[in-house]
């Protein structure tokens, strides 16, 4: 790993946990935040091998589930700006990674609403940013 690409690694590294805390208090991601993932990540591409082919099926698939009302627009536009530095080979493996940390998110939302007897879920969703900046920050660190 060059100077160069570790540094756009530690520059995302510091963005991801400001994006999390606005995503779990908000539920709102930012165009500028997703923006300044997008260069880092198109930054840092020049040393991944990525397929044009496997973006179009993501955005396609991401387009799907924004319709099915799955994910919100700011979840999609950062999933879609992490994915020019994650290589071809890991994008499944992050896609599964996003909805395995999503269920222990959801799982974990219902169980302080059942317990305390509110419906914030259902009120304010889930904070689905998380997961996703989890999971694309693993497959951009295994790409690299």
């Amino acid at each position: 790993m060059s100077n160069y690409t570790f540094g756009g690694w530690l520059m995302l590294a510091s963005i991801i946990p400001y994006i999390c805390y606005l995503d779990w208090k908000y539920r709102k991601i930012s165009n500028k935040s997703s923006i300044l993932v997008f260069a880092l990540c198109i930054f840092m591409s020049f040393k991944v091998d990525s397929s044009v082919s496997w973006a179009i099926v993501c955005v396609a698939v991401c387009y799907i589930l924004y319709g099915l009302n799955v994910f919100a627009g700011g979840d999609i536009k950062l999933f879609i700006a992490f994915l020019p530095a994650i290589s071809y080979e890991y994008i499944l493996y992050v896609v599964h990674l996003i909805f395995l940390l999503g269920g222990a998110v959801v799982f974990l939302i219902y169980s302080v609403d059942y317990l305390s007897k509110s419906q914030a879920m259902e009120k304010r969703g889930v904070p689905f940013g998380i997961p996703i900046s989890i999971a694309c920050f693993v497959g951009v660190t295994a790409s690299l």
